[in-house]
């Protein structure tokens, strides 16, 4: 005979524990920052009294040099320790912030693991069995009268109901060492969408392929995981939604991650499981592509980790196996190496996470740019200047796309090409930079033009600094 009170008595005993540890871990938590302030604080007293006798020092040998001006040498060094000291202060306080977050982090996915587990596992293994046939008799004593205190048909009733409308995570067996979700075909497409995705496939397949397409195709059809590692604006995401599509596969994708449940999803206020492009592809089938995967947190690639190593993946609806077509591809600006004078909010990526990957590199092909841009003018004016930033080491991109655009303003009227120069090409750059690549490229109409969006920035500086001046 079902004991809904022993059970219900099971359940309160458990919740209470996950209590407890909640409890637990937020005083883990409290003390882990405590020990951490106090060890920065030891360390910005170590670069304290590490300057503090390099100041002495540098005092000492002054007053032993002659026809020096002492008092102003001393205020340099001062000065120069003082930034030191408030350069090293500021990343140990950027690392506590960090580190407490992480900390954080970690705490909360300890209580939900908990709760999804052991709590999921009775609750679940009790609901499939009331909802079950067998279930329902347990409800009736030996006289046939609903233990409920109800009729037997609106108890009946009200079970049919609660069958169609419990989470299909408990439904399904996410408890009893259940199985979990098998990989399944994806929900079917109403005509319309059907419609659009037929067009969006028959037009990204008709584009024009980068030289290095094929090694990225390959590699997904052999079951590797890509990356392509290039400047901004170069087709990347195209490209892999190209060879998803060439391989017959659904194409799915996300930019840069900060939080896992961006991959695994979450349950809004309703109870309800808001999906991902990441759950619908590692369920369904089909490309993922994470999109700037250097500007990700390296908590959140953690979780692609798993999916890959485990083959399976504990969603917020249960757990999932991975598909047979699952595919999945990245792309980035860097080498995870971290942030460089171009792309300075990169972060650096993992041993684990780059070992997964098939670096692929993906630069500026020039035999596309040709067949896209029918003015030669046009590129030739955009690789000497790329030539002219690489030289020059200036932190400004001019991508495919950039070009591409710009040679598609060409045909609005009401600009001039200096104007086109600075909507597409040259946002926000400074006039001296302009004028400086202006005199490392060949002589032509677009370099005048550069020339004149340089006099005319130069204008704008000298008026704003004026202003400033005065206010």
């Amino acid at each position: 005979m079902f004991d809904g009170k022993k059970r219900k008595a099971e359940i309160e005993q458990l919740e209470s524990k996950l209590a407890i540890t909640k409890a637990e871990l937020e005083i883990a938590f409290e003390r882990l920052a405590r020990q951490l302030e106090t060890d920065y604080g030891v360390k910005l007293d170590h670069y304290s009294m590490k300057m503090q006798d390099e100041l002495e020092r540098g005092l000492a040998a002054l007053s032993a040099e002659k026809g020096i001006d002492s008092i102003e040498s001393l205020k340099k060094i001062v000065y120069a320790k003082l930034e030191e000291y408030d350069l090293i202060a500021n990343q140990l306080r950027d690392m506590l912030v960090k580190q407490k977050e992480y900390i954080a982090m970690a705490a909360q996915e300890a209580v939900e693991k908990a709760f999804q587990g052991d709590l999921l596992t009775i609750v679940g293994v009790e609901v499939r069995k009331l909802i079950s046939e067998e279930g329902k008799k347990m409800l009736f004593d030996e006289s046939n009268r609903s233990i409920l205190g109800i009729s037997k048909e609106l108890t009946n009733e009200v079970i049919d109901e609660l069958r169609d409308r419990i989470p299909p995570i408990i439904a399904a067996g996410s408890g009893e060492g259940g199985a979990g979700d098998k990989p399944g075909d994806a929900p079917t497409m109403s005509p319309e969408e059907k419609k659009a995705h037929e067009k969006r496939v028959k037009e990204v397949l008709s584009y024009e392929r980068h030289s290095d397409f094929p090694k990225l195709a390959g590699s997904l059809k052999a079951g590797l995981m890509p990356m392509l590692v290039g400047p901004a604006g170069t087709g990347k995401s195209t490209a892999v939604e190209q060879a998803a599509y060439e391989l017959g596969l659904d194409f799915y994708t996300s930019n840069r991650v900060q939080m896992s449940y961006e991959l695994t999803g979450f349950k809004d206020a309703t109870g309800k499981f808001q999906e991902t492009q990441f759950y619908r592809a590692y369920k369904y089938g089909g490309v993922f592509f994470l999109d700037e995967i250097d500007g990700s947190s390296p908590e959140a690639l953690v979780t692609i980790n798993t999916a890959m190593a485990q083959g399976y993946m504990n969603f917020p609806d249960g757990k999932v196996y991975m598909h047979e077509n699952f595919r999945l591809a990245a792309a980035g600006n860097t080498y995870g190496t971290g942030a460089d004078a171009q792309y300075v909010g990169r972060n650096e990526l993992d041993a684990a996470t780059l070992d997964r990957f098939v670096v692929v590199k993906w630069d500026y092909d020039k035999k596309l740019e040709t067949k896209l841009i029918k003015d030669p003018d046009l590129l030739k004016f955009g690789w000497e200047v790329r030539k002219a930033i690489a030289k020059l080491k200036l932190p400004i991109i001019i991508s495919t796309r950039g070009l591409i655009n710009f040679y598609k303003l060409m045909q609005v009227e009401g600009f001039d090409i200096s104007e086109r120069l600075e909507s597409v090409l040259f946002e926000g750059v400074d006039a001296q930079s302009l004028l400086t690549i202006a005199r490392e490229i060949p002589k032509s109409k677009y370099r005048s033009a550069l020339e004149k969006l340089a006099e005319r920035v130069h204008q704008e500086e000298t008026t704003s600094g004026d202003e400033n001046e005065s206010d």
